[in-house]
C-alpha cells in the first residue's frame, strides 16, 4: 500500500498523539491534510529522496519546527523561504542549495548543512543560530574559523581546503 487512506491517517493521530516523525508519506486527501496541518509543530519531517518534492512543496511545512531534507534534487534556494519559522533545519545532499537560500534560516536554533554547495558567504547567514554543524562543505576556506569565531556551539567536520580532516568544534 503506497497510500494511507483517510481513516488510518485519522487514526495515527487520534490513537498515537506522540508520533514524532513522518517519513515519506502522501496526503492524499483534504482529511489527511487536516490532520497534518493541526499536528506539524510537534513532528519532525524527514524527506527523503523525493524527487516529485520541489521548492513549492515545502509551503505545506511552513508551520514545522523541525524538518530533515536529504537527496532532494529539485529542492533549491526558493524553498527555504517556507521553512523561515522553522526551529531545527538539517540539509543533507541538497545540491540546489546555495549561500543565498541560507538567508531564509537565519531565525533557526540548530541548523545541520551536510555536503551543500555553501561558501563562507552563506555561513554568514546563520552565525546567530545557537548550534551549527557543517560536514563536507567542500567549498568553505579556512577562513571560515574566523567567520564562526563568535558562535555558541559550532562542529565542523571535513569541509573545505583545510587540514584533512578537521574536526573543529567551538562549545563557549
Amino acid at each position: 500500500m503506497d497510500y494511507l487512506n483517510d481513516d488510518i491517517f485519522v487514526e495515527i493521530f487520534k490513537y498515537i498523539p506522540n508520533i514524532k516523525k513522518l517519513i515519506n508519506f502522501s496526503l492524499t486527501s483534504k482529511t489527511n491534510l487536516d490532520y497534518f496541518k493541526r499536528n506539524i509543530k510537534r513532528l519532525t519531517i524527514i524527506i527523503d529522496k523525493c524527487d516529485r518534492f520541489t521548492d513549492i512543496s515545502l509551503k505545506m511545512f511552513k508551520n514545522c519546527n523541525k524538518i530533515k531534507i536529504h537527496n532532494c534534487k529539485n529542492i533549491t534556494d526558493a524553498a527555504l523561504k517556507y521553512l523561515s519559522q522553522a526551529k531545527y533545519v538539517k540539509l543533507l545532499t541538497c545540491f540546489g542549495i546555495t549561500d543565498n537560500g541560507l538567508k531564509y534560516l537565519s531565525n533557526c536554533k540548530k541548523i545541520e548543512l551536510n555536503m551543500c554547495r555553501i561558501t563562507n558567504d552563506g555561513i554568514k547567514y546563520i552565525i546567530n543560530c545557537q548550534i551549527i554543524r557543517l560536514v563536507f562543505l567542500t567549498q568553505l576556506t579556512p577562513d571560515i574559523l574566523d567567520i564562526l569565531n563568535d558562535c555558541k556551539n559550532i562542529e565542523l567536520y571535513f569541509c573545505g581546503h583545510m587540514l584533512n580532516p578537521i574536526n573543529y568544534k567551538n562549545k563557549k
